[in-house]
């Protein structure tokens, strides 16, 4: 394998991780803010200021969406690199 693609893979894999716990954290916050809302940061990056209490569970449903979405593009990178690594085996 590459060391490119190891790195890709391993990098999709943290982000896919990262996003899981924002979106685990933001549906176990629910709608319990206290003030006008709560701001919103992902790896250390604002996001949104100012998050309406009420758009909290949709974002949680964003950020599982997207660590779905990316956890299963490293393993299709994954399986593909796997296939490639076999068949120049044999």
């Amino acid at each position: 394998m590459n060391i490119f693609r190891v790195v890709g893979i391993l990098f999709l894999a943290l982000l896919s991780y990262a996003a899981f716990t924002k979106g685990m954290e933001l549906k176990a916050l629910g709608a319990n803010v206290d003030g006008d809302g709560m701001g919103l940061s992902f790896l250390g990056v604002p996001f949104v200021e100012r998050l309406p209490e009420e758009s909290i569970p949709h974002y949680a449903a964003g950020f599982l969406l997207f660590s779905g979405m990316v956890g299963i593009l490293s393993l299709i990178f994954l399986v593909q690199s796997v296939t490639r690594r076999v068949e120049k085996q044999a």
